[in-house]
Formats: structure tokens, sequence, C-alpha cells
């Protein structure tokens, strides 16, 4: 069993080594909001780092057949989210918007890709989270596919989407009693989350839609796999009131007019 550690171990290495690579070579920079030039797609790191986690979950002795879940949810919106970062445009924005063009314009924007693919990842999830049953898989669908988005919405600002993807996870868990799914996926995709939280709090780098996207679809993942149904109700009661809320008004504004969301605000990441 020492080997197969050893091999993933040189994968990892290499995967970190293509990516770093990858951003030098191919320039993929943008100024944020301090108007620095850093890189944007960090969260490639999450979702390589994960898969090699969920691929370990499956195939190690602590593994659960519930690990693919997780390693298809880690690949299929990092994808999209990675298209949607590097294709993507911020002249359309929330799900009104991109739809608008969809349906008025007959334009497929990356943005309303990126929501329909994920959907469609989520309906598979959540069938298989649901093990069928009509109004588990319908409830998980929900959990899922907004979660991703709710994530990726609190992405403005460093340390906020992984602050909050970590709220979520802290809540599934003790709504899991500890007792999770695919613990050795979770594990490493939160250990990557971390690693790459060190740069996002200090505006070193950006999570990127790849990495809000994938950690966002974790956390709705695990509150399928593990969350009693009481927890999975109030979660997507959580995500959408956030995600009705960004389609009329600015997270960040509410959260600037607010002096409690803003001590809190201030303490996640350089502002």
């Amino acid at each position: 069993m020492l080997y197969v550690y050893a091999i993933t171990a040189v994968i990892a290495l290499v995967c970190h080594e293509l990516i770093s690579l990858a951003i030098r070579r191919f320039g993929w920079q943008k100024e944020n909001f301090r108007k620095e030039k850093i890189p944007y797609v960090h969260g490639l790191y999450i979702v390589s780092y994960g898969a090699i986690g969920a691929i370990l979950g499956i195939y190690t002795r602590y593994g659960s057949h519930d690990a693919q879940l997780y390693l298809i949810a880690l690949l299929g919106f990092g994808i999209l989210g990675f298209i949607d970062d590097i294709f993507g445009s911020r002249n359309v924005g929330g799900f009104r918007g991109h739809f608008k063009k969809l349906l008025l314009e007959g334009k497929l924007t990356t943005g309303a890709a990126k929501a329909l693919g994920g959907g469609i990842i989520a309906v598979y999830l959540a069938y298989q989270a649901s093990g069928g049953r009509i109004w588990m898989w319908a409830l998980d669908t929900i959990v899922i596919a907004l979660a991703a988005n709710t994530i990726n919405l609190l992405d403005l600002r460093p340390g906020r989407a992984i602050f909050m993807f970590f709220v979520g996870m802290a809540a599934a868990v003790i709504m899991a009693w500890g007792s999770l799914s695919a613990p050795v996926a979770v594990a490493v995709i939160a250990s990557a989350a971390i690693v790459v939280a060190y740069y996002d709090r200090r505006g070193l780098a950006m999570l990127g839609d790849v990495g809000s996207n994938t950690l966002g679809a974790v956390l709705g993942l695990t509150l399928a796999l593990d969350a009693p149904v009481i927890g999975k109700l109030a979660a997507a009661a959580v995500f959408i009131v956030i995600n009705l809320f960004s389609e009329r008004r600015s997270i960040s504004e509410l959260i600037e007019h607010n002096p409690v969301l803003t001590r809190i605000d201030s303490k996640l990441g350089v502002r």
C-alpha cells in the first residue's frame, strides 16, 4: 500500500508543477479589487489535488464508493468553472442576465453553460446520493446546484468564499456526527483549500470560478450525502435566499452596510 501513496505524491507534484507552468505560460492573471495583477485560477490546485484525493478514496482500504461522486463533482464543476474563467465575460451577471441572453438573443454565454452543465451534473449526483427517491432527489439537486452558485457569488473579496465553504462543511460534519461518506476525499479537498486560502486571503491569487464553483459543489454534495433532511432543508433555504438576494442587490454592498458583517468580513482577508 505504501507504493500507492508514493505514486500519488509524485502525481500530485507533477500536477502542481504543470498548473504553475500553465499559469505563467498562458498569463492567467488579472487585476484584483486593488488593481494588482495576480493569478486568477488558483482553484485549479484544489481540483487537481481533490481529484487525487477522491481517487485515493476510491481505491484505498479507507475508500468509499461515494468518493466517485466527489471525483465527478470536482472534474465536472471544475471544468465548467475553468471555461468560464478563461472564456467568460463579466458584462453579464446573475442567472437572470445569462438566461435573458440565451432566451431573448439566442446567445449561450459561458455563465449560462456553467449553470446548465452544473445543473445536469447536480441532477446526476443527487440521484446517486438520494437513491432515486423523487422528493429527496429534487431536494439534493437544489442543495448541490445552489451551493455551487452560492460559494461562487461570495468570491468577490479575498477569503470570503473559502471561509463560507468551511463554515458550511463544519455544519455538514456536525450534522453527520463526524461520520462522512467519503472521508479521504473530503480531507484532501479541505487540505488543498487551506493551502490555497493562504494566497487567497492575502490577495496574492484568486480562486476563480474553477475554485469557487468546485468548492460549492463539494459542499453541496457533502450535505446531500451526509446531512439529515432537516439540515438539507435549512441549507436549501439559505442558498435560495442568498441567490434571490444577489439577483436584486449586491452582496458586497450588504456586507459593507452592516457593521457586524463588515467586522467579520474584515477578518477574512485583505481589504
